[in-house]
C-alpha cells in the first residue's frame, strides 16, 4: 500500500471558498427547460409547472447561483418572446430545437426563489447589441414608473429582479458560435455594453468571455475594458476521449495551469492600468461531457429533443470532485463556477415521464462539497496520485478533507497532520468507488453512490485513512472552538 503524508494548518490559508462556485446552469438545451425543470403535463408539477422532484433535488445540490438561459442557445435568444401573455414560437439554430416560449424570465425567477437560487444572466451579444441589453436591465432591475418596468409588473412582478451577474454573451471567441467575433470586436462591444448598463444599475457585475486557452484574447479584451469588467470567464470540457483513466484523472491539473495563466494576464493588465480593483475567474460552465449529442434526427426541431443526456461513470465522478477541490485550491481567484448543466443535459440530475427522476453519481460529489466546502481552504500538499482539498469552517468547528485517490489498482494510506488544530473526533467518513468502470446510476438502481469510508483513526493531530483505488472520498472532523476562527465565505 503505498503511503502519503500532508498537514494542514489554519496559517496556511488561500482565502474564504465563494458560495458562487457551487453555481448551477438552466439553459433552454434539450429537456432541461421542457421535461426537466418545467413540464406542467407530468404527475410531479406543481401550479407553476415546475416539477417538485427537480426542486427537492436541485436544492439538495445547494446552487446559490444559477446560469441563465445560456450557452450557446443566448445567440438567438430574444428575451422579449418569454414574458407577457403573448409567446412566439421560434427555431433555435444552435441546437436545432423549436422554443415555445412557454418558460421565460418570470417563470425562471419563480422557480429561481423555489429552489433558492440567484440568477447569473447571459445577454445576447451575439445577435443583438447595447440597446436590448440596456432594456432587459430596466426590465429586470428598475423599480418603476417607466414603460419596461411597468410592463414587468402587469406581467406579476411588481418587484424588481435585483440581477447582479451578466454575462456579456457567451464564448464569442469561438467559430461555432452564432454571432463570433474578433478579440477587438468584442472588447469594443464588451466595453460600451457594460458601460452603458452600469449607468441604468451601477451594482451591476458583468462577466465577460474569456478564452482557456488564448490568452491573447484574454489580454485585448482585458486591456480595453478593465475598468467595467469584474470577472473573466473561462469554459472547459473533460472527457476520456482520446485518453487513458490517469490522463482524464490529471485533466483538472491542465485546467488549473491554464487559470493561472490567465490570473497572470488578469494581474499584468491591472499594474498596467495602475487599478486596485482585481478581475476574478468565473468558470460559469464546466462541462464533463463526452460530446455525443445522442439526438433522434426525427426529433429536429421539436420541443425537448434528447440532447447530450449523458450517463456518468465513477471516473466522471471523481474528475467532478476533484473539480471542485480544484475551485477550493483556487479560492484566492476563482470566485464563480456553474455546472452545466442542472437537469437532462450533460447534468447530475435526470428525469423521465411519469415523476420519474434520479441521481447520478456526479450529483453526490457536488452535493457534499457544496454542504461541507463553506468555509476558509487551507493549502495542501499532496503527491500526484493524491489530489486533495481542504475546507475549516470556524462556524461549524469543522474541518472538511475532499481526497481522491488516482491510483487505480492500489489503496492509499494517507496520514493527515493537523497542525495547531484542536481535533475531537471524525464526524463522518464518506467513499465513492465502483471496480465496475462502465457501471452508471439509473431510475432502478443507484449503484454509484457514497457509502462509509472504514478505518479512519483520529489520534491526537494525527489522522490517517486507507483510500480505495480509485476512489473520491470526505472526511469530516470536528475541531474544538478556536481563539481566532478563519473567515467564512458570504
Amino acid at each position: 500500500m503505498k503511503q502519503v503524508g500532508i498537514s494542514l494548518s489554519p496559517e496556511r490559508m488561500i482565502g474564504p471558498v465563494a458560495r458562487e462556485v457551487y453555481g448551477g446552469f438552466v439553459e433552454h438545451l434539450g429537456r432541461n427547460v421542457y421535461g426537466g425543470v418545467y413540464a406542467p403535463e407530468d404527475p410531479q408539477a406543481d401550479a407553476d409547472g415546475f416539477r417538485e422532484d427537480v426542486i427537492g433535488l436541485v436544492r439538495e445540490l445547494g446552487t446559490p447561483v444559477t446560469r441563465y438561459p445560456g450557452g450557446c442557445y443566448t445567440d438567438g435568444w430574444r428575451w422579449e418572446d418569454g414574458v407577457g401573455p403573448t409567446r412566439p414560437v421560434r427555431l433555435d439554430p444552435a441546437w436545432g430545437q423549436r422554443e415555445p416560449n412557454r418558460f421565460g424570465l418570470h417563470e425562471f425567477m419563480r422557480w429561481a426563489r423555489k429552489v433558492g437560487t440567484e440568477p447569473v444572466l447571459t445577454l445576447n451579444l451575439s445577435t443583438r447589441g447595447i440597446a436590448e441589453a440596456m432594456d432587459l436591465l430596466e426590465y429586470c432591475n428598475f423599480p418603476g414608473g417607466t414603460e419596461l418596468s411597468d410592463r414587468r409588473a402587469s406581467n406579476g412582478d411588481p418587484e424588481p429582479f435585483n440581477i447582479r451577474y451578466w454575462c456579456l454573451g457567451n464564448e464569442l471567441y469561438g467559430r461555432w458560435e452564432i454571432g463570433h467575433k474578433s478579440a477587438e470586436q468584442y472588447a469594443w462591444l464588451a466595453r460600451e455594453t457594460a458601460k452603458a448598463m452600469r449607468l441604468l444599475d451601477p451594482a451591476a457585475k458583468f462577466i465577460f468571455c474569456g478564452s482557456p486557452n488564448d490568452m491573447d484574447w484574454n489580454r485585448t479584451v482585458l486591456e480595453s475594458c478593465y475598468e467595467y469588467v469584474d470577472f473573466l470567464s473561462l469554459h472547459e470540457v473533460f472527457n476520456i476521449k482520446g485518453g487513458s483513466p490517469g490522463d482524464y484523472l490529471r485533466s483538472v491539473d491542465r485546467f488549473a495551469a491554464r487559470i493561472a495563466k490567465a490570473v497572470e494576464v488578469c494581474e499584468s493588465v491591472r499594474l498596467l492600468k495602475g487599478s486596485a480593483k482585481r478581475v476574478k475567474i468565473s468558470v460559469d460552465e464546466w462541462i464533463v461531457w463526452d460530446f455525443d449529442r445522442r439526438a433522434d434526427p426525427a426529433e429536429k426541431w421539436t420541443v425537448g429533443p434528447h440532447l447530450l443526456e449523458q450517463d456518468y461513470t465513477i471516473l466522471d465522478t471523481i474528475v467532478t470532485g476533484e473539480l471542485l477541490s480544484m475551485f477550493h485550491n483556487l479560492a484566492d481567484t476563482v470566485a464563480l463556477a456553474c455546472i452545466a448543466q442542472s437537469v437532462n443535459v450533460i447534468a447530475p440530475i435526470r428525469t423521465a415521464p411519469g415523476g420519474v427522476s434520479w441521481k447520478q453519481g456526479i450529483f453526490y460529489p457536488f452535493q457534499l462539497a457544496s454542504r461541507h466546502g463553506r468555509g476558509t481552504a487551507l493549502r495542501v500538499d499532496a503527491a500526484d496520485e493524491l489530489y486533495a482539498s481542504a475546507v475549516w469552517n470556524g462556524e461549524e468547528n469543522e474541518l472538511a478533507l475532499f481526497l481522491v485517490n488516482r491510483n487505480l489498482t492500489d489503496e492509499l494510506a494517507v496520514t493527515a497532520e493537523l497542525e495547531q488544530m484542536a481535533a475531537l473526533e471524525v464526524v463522518e467518513a464518506l467513499s465513492m468507488h465502483c471496480a465496475d468502470l462502465a457501471a452508471v446510476n439509473t431510475p432502478e438502481q443507484e449503484v454509484l453512490k457514497p457509502q462509509a469510508l472504514p478505518g479512519v483513526v483520529l489520534s491526537g493531530t494525527t489522522l490517517t485513512a486507507s483510500l480505495p483505488p480509485l476512489s473520491w472520498n470526505l472526511v469530516r472532523v470536528r475541531l474544538a472552538p478556536a481563539v481566532t476562527s478563519p473567515r467564512t465565505s458570504a
